[in-house]
């Protein structure tokens, strides 16, 4: 169907809405039900303003989506670098919600890792559902920094022999050692001293 053959009401329907968004406004008349809405409000009651807004969820998800060639960057809201979206049951993060379309539930006791290290990419091939474990050592946190270090800051490697486990972490037992004997001399000289 050519534009020519649409009836011309299709044909100008990009113009009769504004016209009638302007004059309901203007007039305070709901632009769902053509009743009379108080204070010039665009709609009568919260169940109009839904009822003429309601989009089908994903549709709405797509919306906000910029795709490249590798990740679909989120560009609406975002709560702590992650992308935020309210499907209709209240908001939850953007990447979970399209994984969980895609993909399936995410098991419990594991979590959504980027790949991509890119908060906001929603891509579900970029997704990983791991343990918390494995996200935390794959980040780049300091725990994750510190867990890849190999040697102690005084160049001594992390092996099972030279590494010990305390409350505080890991220590390198050479350096402890060392530690030790230089505590060791400065009480002796400060005992020996006249």
């Amino acid at each position: 169907m050519s534009f020519t053959e649409r009836p011309i009401a299709a044909r100008n329907s990009w113009l009769v809405r504004p016209l009638a968004d302007r004059a309901s406004r203007i007039a305070g008349v709901c632009l769902r039900c053509w009743t009379a809405c108080p204070s010039r409000n665009t709609f009568c009651s919260p169940a109009c303003y839904h009822a003429e807004r309601r989009v089908d969820p994903e549709s709405r998800f797509w919306a906000h989506v910029e795709k490249s060639d590798c990740c679909w960057l989120w560009t609406a809201s975002s709560a702590k670098g992650y992308g935020r979206f309210n499907p209709g049951g209240g908001p939850v993060q953007a990447h979970r919600w399209l994984y969980e379309l895609v993909r399936g539930a995410i098991p419990t006791g594991l979590e959504l890792d980027h790949l991509c290290r890119i908060k906001l990419c929603v891509n579900p091939d970029h997704l990983e559902a791991v343990p918390h474990k494995v996200n935390l050592l794959r980040g780049n946190g300091f725990s994750a920094i510190y867990a890849r270090r190999s040697t102690c800051r005084n160049g001594h490697p992390y092996t099972p022999n030279n590494t010990i486990l305390t409350k505080r972490g890991r220590r390198c037992i050479t350096c402890e050692h060392n530690w030790y004997l230089k505590r060791k001399a400065r009480k002796w000289r400060s005992k020996n001293v006249l």
